[in-house]
């Protein structure tokens, strides 16, 4: 009896991510194995068997999407009074003003430092442009 790999192996209905192989479709020029496959969003997409396999690719790309939206909404510029709430308090949950105002303190010299330094470029851009 011949071992069976994952290279002949039928994925139809196992389950990557949030798609589920439905069928095989075809095989590229380039010899990837296209699987026909349906997200739990409920858009389907030709997807390579190996993509599914090496778990590089796990929806139809709404994921990717979710993941954006939360990624840039954690990268949002925090206002200069909400810092991290760690540091205004102590272990007993008492507000510490000291590193309030250090932490103010540290974010207005980012800035004022990033002033300087877009002054810096655009005078030398100035000069060379002379």
């Amino acid at each position: 009896m011949k071992h069976e790999t994952m290279k002949n192996k039928d994925i139809t209905g196992m389950r990557f991510g949030k798609l589920i192989a439905l069928e095989f479709a075809y095989i590229t020029a380039n010899g990837y194995h296209k699987w026909l496959c349906k997200c739990d969003c409920g858009n389907t997409k030709f997807i390579s068997k190996r993509s599914l396999l090496r778990r590089s690719t796990q929806s139809c790309g709404c994921f990717q999407g979710k993941n954006k939206a939360l990624k840039n909404e954690v990268q949002r510029r925090v206002p200069i009074d909400a810092a991290p709430f760690h540091i205004f308090v102590d272990a007993n949950g008492n507000p510490i003003e000291e590193n309030v105002e250090k932490y103010k303190l540290s974010i207005w010299k980012k800035l004022e430092r990033r002033k300087r330094w877009k002054n810096q470029k655009k005078s030398q851009l100035t000069k060379l442009s002379m």
